[in-house]
């Protein structure tokens, strides 16, 4: 009998000290998610005396971006590929701190042009206090990688990768000069690869070793480089009219053997629910981003990378931690949860 309500008396109290262990690391998250939000608050001050260049500007992020920025006080230079998105942003603010100049990163001549053009603005020894890389394209085809050719992977990574590498090397003496802050958007698929839309994963992939190279290098000069990684939302780069056109452009350029293998089926599915599908998982709160975007560039202690979105941070926690061939497996699972299997794949099973 003593050795049965000694057995009780034990259990108890392993309950006791689970719970209270328990009760600890729940504190000790709160209290870390508390101090982490107090440390990354906006606090270095002075935006009248600060000078941001933002690129991409014409929609999206970028859009948005210029104008929170000019509602803070900041002198912000938006570089916008068209005179159309230069012109739409004049007129949705009557703020002379808000300066819209035309660049095309993927042409050197325009990014040159657009140098000079900040310099001639910028008052005698003032640099830049912020260079937000946001210019990003997502090609014009979509589909599996035996759809894609070397010409997407070189169209993307114009823009996503040497287009960023040539605005930043060409603008960074004045970053240097204010001891201040290179911004670049990469997005969630720079560190988690998809079948579909493969030039753009690496796109990604590849401006995120060249932030992760440069931040080292900048710290020597008082300077940092921040990620900010975006999940899928809804802009103008997730339109299911686009999302459809590149599908279809695609579909029709590839050789009739490759038509064959995946079969009009396979084609017929993808473009009329899984594409539709892909866009309902897009968010339609963008602010959170824009919320990155502004502690990056005026908290005093910024992360190194801003993952935004719940379902984003989850997606890079499991692809960080699971085996990669575990990861494959998963995401194949995935993806024929999507997608029909392509008729070869179906002969070759039977």
């Amino acid at each position: 009998m003593k050795s049965l309500d000694s057995m009780r008396e034990r259990e108890r109290e392993e309950r006791e000290m689970f719970s209270c262990m328990l009760f600890a690391v729940v504190l000790l998250l709160f209290f870390y998610r508390l101090i982490d939000h107090l440390l990354r608050i906006p606090s270095v001050g002075r935006y009248g005396d600060r000078f941001v260049l933002v690129t991409g500007c014409d929609t999206g992020f970028g859009h948005l971006l210029a104008k929170r920025l000019d509602a803070l006080g900041c002198r912000v230079f938006a570089g916008c590929l068209t005179e159309e998105g230069a012109e739409q942003l004049r007129r949705s603010s009557n703020s002379h701190r808000l300066c819209p100049i035309l660049m095309d990163v993927s042409r050197p001549d325009s990014v040159r042009h657009a140098f000079h053009c900040v310099t001639t603005e910028l008052p005698i020894g003032k640099g830049l206090w912020g260079l937000v890389n946001n210019a990003g394209i997502d090609g014009d085809r979509l589909g599996p990688a035996d759809w894609m050719t070397v010409d997407d992977y070189k169209h993307l990574n114009s823009v996503n990768l040497y287009g960023v590498i040539d605005v930043t090397m060409t603008f960074l003496p004045l970053v240097k000069m204010e001891r201040g802050r290179v911004i670049v958007t990469s997005s969630i698929l720079g560190r988690v690869t998809t079948i579909v839309g493969l030039p753009y994963c690496v796109s990604k992939h590849a401006v995120e070793s060249f932030v992760d190279g440069l931040r080292v290098s900048l710290r020597l000069f008082g300077c940092k480089a921040i990620l900010i990684e975006p999940g899928p939302y809804l802009t103008s780069l997730t339109r299911l009219d686009h999302m459809k056109l590149t599908l279809t452009k695609a579909w029709n350029e590839v050789g009739q053997d490759t038509r064959d293998e995946y079969g009009q089926e396979y084609f017929d599915y993808v473009i009329g629910r899984t594409l539709p599908m892909i866009r309902s998982l897009g968010g339609r709160k963008v602010g959170g981003v824009i919320s990155a975007f502004e502690q990056a560039l005026f908290s005093r202690r910024p992360r190194l990378r801003y993952l935004t979105g719940t379902v984003t941070t989850l997606v890079a926690v499991v692809a960080s931690v699971l085996p990669e061939s575990l990861a494959d497996w998963v995401c194949e699972k995935l993806t024929t949860a999507c997608c029909p299997l392509p008729q070869a794949a179906i002969r070759r099973r039977r």
